[in-house]
């Protein structure tokens, strides 16, 4: 018997044998789901997964340079950037010193230095560990409770698609808000377990990313989490980005074996349809979020002041 991560209630299984169809990693996974708060969790035998080694022998991220990260940040202002990362929760930021966790390439980092507010953050992929340096970004490489920020320094916390990626989504909040002052923000996105998406393509749902995702939120399971650590919600809505909606599409027709890693998540470029695809999505993007049926979650809470 599984039970739930969030309200300790018995899980059923959802989906079985479940596997990795972005980047090749071996084996298969299950998933349940809580009939009593809709969180769902990837079952994992303890031991099985080192996270860290994980993201760094998988993740794409071994071939990425300074010169197209540099890139990429310059263009953090085009209206194309911010229809198609609207998970971007460093976007949300206006001022204030700010923590990213997770902060990938630190693409967010150089953005959010470029509006003059001061920047660190966290990563798991020592991928990565060159670019922070050659870009003179303060990153701390391990979890968050490894790193030696002080209690209540930061106006500003923020995740893009972290938290269900961790072991214990509870410990991350708590870590997450003892970061932020009185009345400092949290950002988090993550994809939405109740997305109309997830309801269509069932197992083919893109955004179950086995074994990297481990955690599976509907509306009320997180709005559960954030109660028990404290914070207090201000914004709940959802955010599609089109490319995401067209690579759904292209998961369902074209299906990567078992095994085997997907081109387009590894850095080739993707088909031709692609770039056009992604574009007649966007406006059954903007429908969906309009509904709250979007694939991802955008959450803004604050601690109490």
């Amino acid at each position: 018997m599984m039970y739930c991560k969030i309200c300790a209630q018995p899980s059923r299984l959802l989906y079985k044998d479940l596997y990795d169809d972005r980047h090749g990693y071996p084996g298969s996974f299950d998933l349940y789901r809580c009939d009593s708060c809709g969180f769902g969790q990837l079952q994992v035998p303890d031991g099985e997964l080192d996270v860290e080694s994980l993201y760094t022998r998988y993740y794409p991220r071994r071939s990425w340079t300074v010169e197209q990260v540099s890139a990429q940040a310059a263009q953090g202002q085009r209206l194309s950037r911010r229809i198609f990362n609207n998970v971007e929760c460093h976007r949300y930021v206006v001022a204030g010193r700010t923590l990213d966790i997770g902060c990938g390439t630190g693409q967010s980092l150089l953005e959010l230095r470029a509006q003059g507010i001061e920047a660190c953050g966290t990563e798991f992929d020592e991928n990565v560990r060159r670019l922070a340096t050659a870009l003179g970004l303060a990153v701390h490489f391990g979890p968050l409770h490894t790193a030696d920020f002080p209690k209540g320094s930061f106006a500003n916390v923020t995740a893009t698609q972290v938290i269900e990626h961790v072991p214990d989504p509870l410990v991350f909040i708590e870590e997450a808000a003892a970061c932020l002052a009185a009345n400092g923000r949290l950002y988090i996105s993550f994809p939405n377990f109740d997305a109309l998406t997830h309801r269509l393509f069932a197992e083919r749902w893109l955004h179950h990313h086995v074994p990297y995702h481990l955690n599976f939120f509907s509306r009320r399971s997180i709005e559960l989490l954030m109660a028990r650590a404290g914070l207090v919600v201000e914004r709940f809505a959802t955010a599609t980005p089109p490319n995401w909606l067209a690579k759904q599409l292209l998961n369902a027709w074209l299906p990567i074996p078992p095994g085997q890693p997907d081109r387009f998540w590894e850095g080739e470029a993707p088909p031709r349809v692609f770039a056009l695809l992604k574009w007649l999505c966007a406006p059954a993007a903007l429908v969906l979020d309009s509904l709250n049926l979007g694939d991802s979650f955008i959450v803004v809470a604050r601690t109490k002041g």
